[in-house]
């Protein structure tokens, strides 16, 4: 497992990338609010914020022990609902940036919870950006997704002048949501505080996000072929990855994207994030097989097969 000034020290940041500012010898910790801030982006995130001088509060909804033991008083936790916005505005108060990461619905039986869905990815974007305008914080950065321009089409070479994908013709409730929020933050860039200045917003989408300790895909799929039951080869799609590392990357230089020394040059923009090398899934695969002593699948899986058994298993979630 990587230490965090490890992972600063590998990505390639000037020396001099300090979060804080001041002038005359005074100088102050800058502060920001990671919701989501307990779920493992979030949490690499705020680590890394915390390692560079950063003021750094987690918003979530609960605060798991391995959490707990490395905070300290400028590393914090705060207990809230982002549907909640009492809870959010009163979270954010006195903050420079909010990194919006939290997000529901991505896998499992979570992705059938439409309302829950659109609850918090939609309406907790809404209630982030009100915070951000009621508490005069100018700078807000929104961990959005790929999804927002996938219609269950290949795309290839795409790049941020691809439109938004038409909600009827995506596949889940999480994308849809994502998208809704994604439209939301940009339109709220150069919006008014309540003091007068303009709040700066971009939106950055990752691909699939991977890395030491990440638990919702890999350790699950690990599982999988550690239990021997991926017999087969489903998809064959060439997609990205994202690594964490440069996940944390583009978010940190999205704050300088976001500031007046680079004259708001991020602002209303959104950014694909990648590691710009896709690879076919199984091929992304192949070193939790050898690492697990199983043979990668030779034979795939008929689409029509595959899409039955989805079908079935979404079934019997709806009936039991």
């Amino acid at each position: 497992m990587e230490s965090v000034s490890d992972v600063v020290e590998s990505l390639g940041l000037p020396h001099d990338f300090k979060f804080k500012t001041g002038t005359n010898g005074h100088s102050r910790r800058l502060k920001f609010m990671v919701t989501g801030g307990c779920g493992y982006f979030g949490f690499e995130l705020g680590k890394v914020l915390h390692h560079l001088g950063a003021d750094v509060t987690l918003l979530d909804i609960q605060l798991p022990p391995k959490i707990k033991e490395v905070l300290d008083d400028h590393l914090h936790f705060i207990r809230g609902d982002i549907r909640n916005y009492e809870a959010v505005l009163n979270s954010s108060v006195g903050v420079d940036c909010v990194y919006h990461v939290a997000s529901f619905g991505l896998t499992g039986k979570d992705q059938l919870c439409k309302s829950l869905t659109e609850e918090i990815n939609v309406q907790g974007t809404r209630n982030v950006i009100k915070a951000c305008r009621v508490n005069n914080i100018q700078r807000l950065i929104y961990t959005s997704s790929y999804n927002v321009v996938l219609e269950g089409k290949p795309i290839c070479a795409g790049d941020e002048s691809m439109p938004y994908a038409d909600p009827n013709k995506m596949v889940d409730y999480y994308s849809r949501s994502k998208l809704a929020a994604d439209k939301l933050i940009l339109q709220a860039n150069n919006t008014m505080l309540d003091d007068g200045r303009e709040l700066k917003t971009c939106c950055l989408r990752p691909a699939g996000i991977y890395g030491p300790g990440e638990r919702r895909h890999i350790q699950r799929i690990a599982n999988y072929i550690d239990w021997g039951i991926i017999i087969m080869r489903i998809g064959d799609a060439v997609v990205d990855w994202t690594h964490v590392n440069n996940l944390i990357q583009i978010h940190l230089l999205a704050v300088r994207g976001l500031s007046k020394t680079t004259d708001y040059i991020a602002a209303g923009q959104a950014y694909f994030v990648s590691d710009n090398r896709p690879l076919r899934v199984f091929e992304f695969l192949n070193p939790l097989f050898v690492g697990l002593k199983q043979e990668v699948p030779k034979y795939k899986c008929p689409y029509i097969l595959a899409y039955f058994l989805a079908f079935f298993l979404e079934m019997l979630h709806f009936i039991f």
